[in-house]
């Protein structure tokens, strides 16, 4: 009830006035046919009684719409289960990267021995595992237009869709910095782990929902924070969909 009256305050507020002016509206109104009404005080108690249940009947036909569309959102909320921490890549699991930031990182250093395939064949191996980021859904509803955020600053993925049952790594800018560093230097640098990871998403309801995670010294992530109802961050410039990916 309390967030029914705090969305709809406006409405609530707009019907209460209009119950006090009504009175003094409908007297003047009404006082042209005068004659015609019973000076007794029953024809007013029974024409305020009237537009009194009026107005309680519209109030709970809103509420019981507002009731049920919260409902179809708590319904269509999935439940997220991350991990960012040194584990096994899942056989048949999507690995989403940056290709274009790859290729910029490859042509920037100009390094002939690494190619664009490079990312794909350090995935490749077989038992891989790696300090990456992971999603899994386990309640079988879907989200959209994924936003990923990396710490604190403008290290961002945009995943299309996370199917239900589905699941899937994600390599942020400096993961992948550093795996481009480990490969061509083969010395390991992978002391980038954030501490903090935020997500946007928008469910099969059309809600949009915030989460907040923190990340502790074992890597393992705890939900801090839940918003519904939010609206996307501003990417910052240049940012793309993270639609690259390679299938572990």
């Amino acid at each position: 009830m309390r967030k029914y009256v705090k969305n709809n305050w406006k409405i609530l507020l707009l019907l209460i006035v209009l119950i006090i002016l009504s009175g003094p509206f409908f007297s003047v109104l009404i006082s042209s046919f005068s004659a015609y009404l019973n000076g007794d005080l029953g024809d007013w108690l029974s024409f305020y009684g009237a537009i009194t249940g009026l107005v309680i009947s519209l109030l709970i036909i809103h509420l019981q719409l507002f009731l049920d569309r919260e409902r179809e959102k708590a319904a269509n909320r999935p439940v997220l289960f991350l991990e960012n921490d040194y584990q096994a890549i899942k056989s048949g699991s999507q690995v989403y990267y940056h290709d274009k930031y790859w290729f910029g990182l490859i042509q920037k250093n100009k390094i002939k021995t690494l190619t664009n395939q490079s990312l794909k064949n350090f995935y490749a191996q077989e038992d891989k595992r790696d300090k990456t980021l992971s999603l899994e859904i386990v309640n079988n509803q879907p989200i959209f237009n994924l936003h990923i955020q990396f710490g604190d600053g403008e290290s961002f993925a945009v995943i299309p869709k996370l199917s239900e049952g589905q699941k899937i790594y994600v390599i942020s800018k400096e993961h992948q910095e550093a795996i481009f560093f480990y490969l061509r230097t083969n010395k390991p640098d992978f002391n980038h782990v954030p501490k903090r990871i935020r997500l946007h998403f928008t469910t099969l309801a059309g809600e949009t929902i915030y989460q907040e995670y923190t990340v502790d010294a074992k890597q393992y992530c705890k939900l801090i924070k839940e918003k519904y109802g939010v609206n996307y961050p501003k990417l910052p410039e240049g940012s793309h969909l993270c639609d690259y990916f390679i299938k572990a």
